[in-house]
């Protein structure tokens, strides 16, 4: 019953759907086939991207299901070698025929009439591409793509020892929450000591990532990655909308933020605010432990979805056997979303332990997927790429949202502590942010920096966003090699304000919704559905929102915040 509030699998007509993936000499006739297709008239142009579409779902499906499959078993080394024999062998190929089909496509007397239909922001897209791609750049970004899986690796390995068990980074929040500031302490240090063992090979593996990536820069004809990168995500702002959030999140954010830091110090009677007090309760509370199995998380959110809209909590439902929560050794860190062309399936990895923040995580992936399901309708080629500025929106938006059922979980008592936790990481998210959208800045357009100036600029944000944090007396080592923890600058880089804009996107969603909640959640489903049919700053005022908000505005949803909270 469930199943069937989700769109059909995908029907082919012209690939087989058990294409396998890993075999090139199986995927190549395919593509040789489409390249000898006539594409004179609309008709035959329409159908070569049709045939084009299923061929990319089906190996989309398989490379994405093969990615995942690593993404849980990192010490599996079949899985492993299957990934690297994908990434090194048969992607390169990939990357090369594609370029090929593209300029196949851009290069027809019939692409006009593609303009102003649901395939124009596939075309843009793809000119954009023939426009980057450099055939001296395709083993190069082989090469980056192995060395970005090498730190999954690396930190699917990162356990530790503590209180007698062997426990995963997930599994330690909890005790980064304790009400014992002893506790707290060591367990930070704990954390903080075991991603340590790894920092020569980490500095290590980016230097080889940041030189190859400047490589590629350039063989395109840009001064430094940055700018390649603006490019390469078709960015319809500019370097200067990114130092403008910077600003209005140290202008605006940061006063939020120390005033909410002074208010827990003095609850909790703390004359310096250390890097383990940040998961404190004010009031000395043992962690929110919402649920006891991720189970019990998911029923729990298909009520809270079911009661704020039916039709998202029909799809939840349904998504239900599309998870991989549970937090184990040999499991990649962190969450995501990821999409299954061929099956058109939303899939939905996390790492939970039975806090309060699984919740939360649960909630924003899915926004995505429902983005997903959402845009599939004016999406007719599967690789169209939606503003990721907008996609989490989606995703924040649902963390704001359900405030009022989180009683799924808690008593009234509860239910406001966990709104009230969850406002008071927003501005200290903002800033965290807006560190390392400028640490990246500054790293790329610096493309001969040695480590120490590296390490010394990830100084210089923290001391800049985050000066409330008093981190005397620490091993030098904790602050210089902070920026390891965080997976988007080795993975995706300069993937990282789109969490800014979104989150002041989200905020402003959440004030519509207190205005007319019925109006919000319609403006909210609409821009979902829109797909990739607007540039970045159409989809934010389909949802109501201003995309790079006035001054006058972040003042706004900042003052919300503190009369949520009383301050």
């Amino acid at each position: 019953m469930a199943e069937s509030v989700l769109p059909h699998p995908m029907e082919l007509t012209t690939v087989d759907p058990d294409l396998d993936v890993e075999d090139w000499e199986a995927l190549e006739p395919k593509f040789q086939e489409l390249s000898e297709r006539s594409v004179e008239t609309e008709s035959q142009l329409r159908q070569f991207l049709k045939v084009w579409n299923e061929l990319d779902a089906v190996i989309s499906e398989g490379a994405h299901r093969l990615r995942l499959e690593k993404a849980q078993n990192t010490n599996d080394e079949t899985v492993r070698q299957r990934w690297m024999t994908f990434l090194k062998e048969v992607n390169p190929k990939l990357t090369r025929w594609n370029d090929r089909l593209s300029r196949k496509l851009v290069g027809s007397p019939a692409v006009e009439s593609l303009e102003g239909t649901t395939y124009e922001p596939f075309l843009r897209q793809t000119r954009n591409e023939v426009e980057l791609f450099e055939e001296e750049n395709v083993p190069l970004q082989s090469e980056v793509a192995e060395l970005t899986s090498q730190y999954g690796e690396i930190s699917g390995d990162w356990t530790v020892e503590f209180d007698g068990e062997e426990r995963t980074i997930s599994q330690m929040q909890a005790y980064l929450q304790a009400p014992d500031r002893a506790v707290r302490k060591r367990a930070w240090h704990t954390v903080a000591d075991r991603r340590l063992e790894d920092g020569e090979r980490l500095e290590e593996l980016f230097d080889e990532m940041f030189e190859r990536r400047h490589q590629i820069a350039q063989n395109a004809g840009f001064d430094d990655y940055r700018d390649y990168t603006f490019a390469e995500k078709m960015r319809d702002y500019d370097p200067e909308a990114c130092f403008r959030i910077h600003e209005l999140v140290e202008q605006e954010v940061l006063p939020l933020a120390e005033d909410i830091v002074d208010w827990k110090k003095s609850q909790l009677e703390l004359d310096r605010y250390r890097p383990w007090d940040g998961g404190a309760d004010p009031k000395g509370r043992e962690p929110l432990e919402p649920f006891e199995t991720s189970d019990g998380l998911k029923d729990g959110v298909e009520r809270m979805m079911g009661r704020l809209d039916d039709r998202l909590g029909r799809q939840f439902g349904a998504l239900r056997k599309y998870m991989d929560l549970e937090s184990r050794p040999g499991k990649e860190q962190g969450g995501f979303m990821t999409q299954f062309s061929l099956s058109r399936r939303p899939f939905i990895f996390a790492n939970v332990s039975g806090h309060h923040g699984d919740v939360t995580t649960l909630l924003h992936e899915s926004g995505h997927a429902f983005h997903t399901l959402a845009s599939l309708p004016e999406q007719p080629m599967v690789s169209t790429t939606i503003p990721m500025e907008f996609c989490e929106v989606s995703s924040m938006a649902m963390e704001l949202l359900h405030y009022e059922t989180l009683d799924e979980f808690y008593d009234e008592q509860q239910r406001r502590r966990a709104v009230e936790e969850h406002l008071r990481r927003i501005p200290s998210l903002l800033l965290s942010i807006a560190r390392g959208d400028a640490f990246q800045h500054w790293l790329y357009t610096h493309p001969n920096h040695t480590r120490e100036e590296r390490q010394d600029a990830w100084i210089r944000q923290q001391e800049r966003f985050q000066p409330y944090v008093d981190r005397e007396g620490l091993d030098e080592a904790y602050r210089r090699q902070g920026w390891h923890a965080i997976l988007h600058f080795f993975q995706v880089p300069f993937y990282y304000i789109e969490y800014a804009f979104a989150q002041l996107g989200a905020l402003q969603v959440a004030l519509n919704y207190e205005e007319d909640p019925d109006q919000a959640l319609d403006q909210y489903h609409r821009a979902l559905g829109l797909g990739a049919q607007r540039d970045t700053e159409g989809l934010y005022e389909a949802a109501g929102a201003e995309f790079v908000p006035t001054r006058e505005r972040v003042s706004e949803l900042m003052d919300w915040i503190r009369e949520k909270l009383n301050y």
